[in-house]
């Protein structure tokens, strides 16, 4: 007896990749940060002591 093999799927394009965040864009989501933690007379360093995970958690 002969068995069919499956026929391989294509991979469905993942959301995931799409909401990942590039590096140009999380440099100038930090940039922001500062100057709006600055504008509200804040101490801009104190976005750095967040993790990273902590900063994609803004948007």
């Amino acid at each position: 007896m002969s068995h069919k093999k499956k026929k391989k799927t294509a991979p469905v394009h993942s959301i995931v990749r799409d909401m990942e965040v590039t590096k140009s864009y999380f440099d100038k989501f930090s940039e922001v940060a500062r100057k709006t933690l600055q504008l509200i007379e804040l101490d801009p360093a104190l976005y750095d002591k967040f993790t990273k995970k902590q900063k994609m958690g803004f948007w």
